[in-house]
């Protein structure tokens, strides 16, 4: 039986790349999907956050930090309207989480859509964009890279 264990996490922009598809076979990388970006529209002047939230599970149970280890980026996101890669942690995870079936569990980023970087015309014209993004697991194995809904940034 798998855990289940709910994780928010306030993020942390660091600059980084995604890693490539790990070689591993697929039943030992994590897996990730997408559930929800809210709000889906916001205005480019207004402060706002959005909100990504998503499934992850790792048959390994090693996805995450463990307690007591040195901290790594684990989540690696970028929007889709520039190349430039950032990332974030899964907090720690305690070990009582971790079953020989693995670990389950969902997880939230909050990104300040003032930091989400717009050329001048889409600050007048507004953009439609995605998040895409991907997770890794201690072992390095990475998921997936799968995309959001469409946001939309007004003017």
């Amino acid at each position: 039986m798998k855990n289940t264990f709910s994780v928010a996490m306030i993020l942390l922009i660091l600059a980084s790349s995604c890693k490539k598809q790990s070689s591993a076979p697929a039943n030992h990388r994590p897996e990730v999907s997408f559930l929800s970006v809210l709000p889906n529209t916001y205005s480019v002047r207004d402060k706002d956050t959005l909100v990504i939230s998503f499934e992850f599970s790792d048959k390994a149970g090693d996805v995450g930090n463990s307690p007591g280890t040195i901290p790594t980026p684990n989540i690696f996101f970028s929007a889709d309207t520039g190349k430039s890669w950032s990332s974030a942690m899964l907090p720690d995870i305690p070990d009582y989480f971790r079953t020989q079936d693995g670990i389950k569990g969902r997880a939230s980023m909050f990104i300040a859509t003032r930091l989400i970087p717009f050329d001048s015309l889409s600050l007048v014209q507004g953009k439609k964009f995605k998040f895409i993004f991907c997770i890794a697991d201690q072992a390095g194995n990475s998921s997936d890279t799968i995309s959001t809904s469409t946001i939309t940034a007004l003017p």
